[in-house]
């Protein structure tokens, strides 16, 4: 199972593609755009994995001129904020309550995890 998240979209999936990036990036663009946030100096943070490395999914940055931080390879300190994230995600959610059945049960563990982060510790 695949997991994506940023600090207002997420997805998950059985494997890993570019339109489950691209989900999540809209995601957390229409979350922040309906609670009124400014986009403008957008960064987005990920590693160099393949999905946030297609053209699609670099057009849609570029429709929102998202600045794109990337880390540089093998160097979990360059990028740390995303990093950061999904090591939280992992040593809560992940490691300390699962495992799970499906992928249904793990997308309800991982909304109500992504709802309690982003109301809890904005």
């Amino acid at each position: 199972m695949s997991f994506l998240a940023g600090s207002k979209g997420w997805q998950v999936a059985t494997s890993l593609y570019t339109e489950l990036a691209l989900d999540a990036l809209e995601m957390g663009i229409w979350s922040r755009t309906r609670d009124g946030a400014d986009l403008t100096g957008l960064v987005h943070h990920s590693d160099r994995g393949v999905q946030y490395r297609a053209i699609r999914y670099a057009e849609r940055l570029a429709t929102e001129d998202a600045i794109a931080s990337v880390g540089s390879k093998g160097d979990s300190y360059d990028n740390a904020m995303a990093e950061a994230l999904d090591s939280l995600f992992k040593a809560e959610l992940v490691r300390n309550k699962g495992p799970w059945r499906d992928i249904n049960q793990l997308e309800v563990a991982v909304a109500e995890w992504v709802d309690w982060y982003n109301c809890d510790h904005p």
